[in-house]
């Protein structure tokens, strides 16, 4: 039954030109320790939710072009003995490539060899401190 269901699902996306799809997930990292004199650290990024989106252009019947962009909630931290620090913050990866396919839109399977480019971006967004100047 469950199969039945993926292929009529699958029906109306063969042979598009055009992709536009949506993500979601839980993203992981591994934290990281610090060693000093003091003693050890564990700094590393909360693991959070994770959303993205991809849009493709098959432009020709071999070659396609992507575009998928992913943000991660997480929050940056340093647990430490007698200091924990957390604070709010979130990554963005953009990628963008091109697919190059062995055979054209009409087939069924369609091997292909994918090359691209990307960042990511890490943002901390740390409170403003408001400083006041007292006149004497």
């Amino acid at each position: 039954m469950k199969y039945v269901f993926f292929i009529l699902l699958a029906g109306p996306a063969c042979a598009q030109q055009y992709e536009l799809g949506a993500d979601i997930g839980y993203g992981l990292y591994r934290d990281g320790s610090i060693y000093s004199e003091f003693g050890t650290a564990q700094a590393g990024i909360r693991n959070r939710f994770a959303a993205g989106m991809i849009l493709a252009d098959e432009f020709s019947n071999y070659v396609a072009a992507e575009f998928d962009y992913l943000y991660h909630d997480g929050h940056p931290f340093l647990d430490a003995p007698g200091v924990k620090s957390d604070i709010q913050g979130q990554s963005d990866a953009l990628t963008v490539g091109l697919l190059f396919h062995f055979k054209p839109r009409q087939h069924r399977l369609r091997p292909f060899v994918a090359g691209g480019l990307g960042a990511k971006e890490y943002i901390i967004a740390v409170p403003r401190l408001i400083h006041k100047r007292f006149r004497k």
